[in-house]
C-alpha cells in the first residue's frame, strides 16, 4: 500500500499513470450520517494471538507514512465476522496524520476531517487480491493513549525517509489497547459499532477490492504524540519536506451505500 506521489503530478492526476485511481468505486468519502442505512450482522471481532494483542515488527519511513509491518512469527490478528465469509489476518498498520490538527484523516464525518487517522491491512489467507481495512479516527485531547505514545516515541528513529527500526515485544505495544472498548477477555475484541462500505485503496494502484470498517469511537491523541509525527520528514516535494497532510482528497461517492451497522452476537 506505498504512496508513489513522484511518479505524478499529484493524487487527482494518479489515474494518468495508474488507470483504476480514476475508477467509480475510490476511497476515501465522506460519511455523511444522515444518508447511511442501519443494518445488523453477525459480531465483528479480532482475536489476537498473544494477551492483548501484543505484536512486534519494523518501523518504516517509507517517504509517505509511518508503516508498521507486523512479524507474524511473533503473533499477529484475525479479523471474522460481520459480512466476511473468511477469516483476515493482519499484515500491519500505517498513519495518516496533518500539519495542523483540524485535518488528517482520510475519511471525513459529516464534512469533519479528523487529526489523523490508523489504517490496518488484514488480507486473506493465501489471497493477493483481497484487503480488509480498520481505520480509527482521532481528536486532539489532553487525555492520553499510553499505548499510543509507546509508538509516538519510537518515530524519532525513523526521521529520515528510509531509516527503519526494530519494535520489539518489550516495547509493549498492544493494539487492543489503541481501541475504546469494555472487553474483559485477553485476546479478543468485538466492534461492536461502524460503517461499512465498499471502496479501495487510496494509494495506488487504487484497487478496488476494500471493504472498510470505518470505528465510530475516536481514539485521543496528544498534541505531543501528534508533534511526534510531525518530525517525520517525507518524499513528497515540499519545502521543508514534511511528511505531515499526507491523505488522499476526497472521492464522489458515486451512489454507493454506506451502512451504520450493529452487530449481533
Amino acid at each position: 500500500m506505498d504512496l508513489y506521489f513522484s511518479a505524478a503530478p499529484g493524487p487527482s492526476d494518479w489515474y494518468i499513470k495508474w488507470e483504476r485511481c480514476g475508477g467509480n468505486r475510490q476511497s476515501p468519502i465522506n460519511i455523511d450520517t444522515t444518508r447511511v442505512r442501519e443494518r445488523k450482522y453477525r459480531t465483528l471481532k479480532i482475536e489476537f494471538d498473544n494477551s492483548r494483542g501484543l505484536v512486534a515488527g519494523d518501523l518504516e519511513n517509507n517517504g509517505n507514512y509511518p508503516t508498521f509491518s507486523v512479524d507474524k512469527s511473533k503473533g499477529t490478528a484475525r479479523l471474522k465476522g460481520s459480512r466476511l465469509t473468511d477469516t483476515y489476518v493482519l499484515k500491519g498498520f500505517h498513519v495518516h496524520f496533518g500539519c495542523e490538527n483540524d485535518r488528517g484523516s482520510e475519511h471525513t464525518r459529516n464534512g469533519r476531517r479528523y487529526s489523523d487517522e490508523v489504517i490496518r491491512c488484514y488480507t486473506r489467507f493465501l489471497s493477493k487480491g483481497e484487503f480488509l481495512v480498520i481505520f480509527l479516527f482521532r481528536h486532539s485531547t489532553t487525555k492520553e493513549n499510553v499505548i499510543l505514545g509507546r509508538f509516538a516515541n519510537q518515530l524519532e528513529k525513523i526521521k529520515e525517509v528510509d531509516q527503519s527500526t526494530e519494535i520489539k515485544k518489550a516495547i509493549g505495544i498492544t493494539l487492543m489497547d489503541l481501541i475504546p472498548h469494555k472487553s474483559r477477555q485477553r485476546k479478543t475484541l468485538i466492534l461492536a459499532d461502524y460503517y461499512y462500505y465498499k471502496g479501495s485503496l487510496t494509494t495506488p494502484p487504487c484497487c478496488e477490492n476494500v471493504s472498510w470498517f470505518i470505528l465510530k469511537p475516536r481514539v485521543p491523541i496528544t498534541d505531543y504524540e501528534l508533534s511526534q509525527f510531525r518530525t517525520l520528514e517525507g518524499r513528497y516535494p515540499k519545502d521543508p519536506p514534511a511528511m505531515c497532510d499526507n491523505y488522499r482528497p476526497l472521492q464522489p461517492r458515486n451512489g454507493r451505500r454506506v451502512y451504520s451497522v450493529t452487530n449481533l452476537k
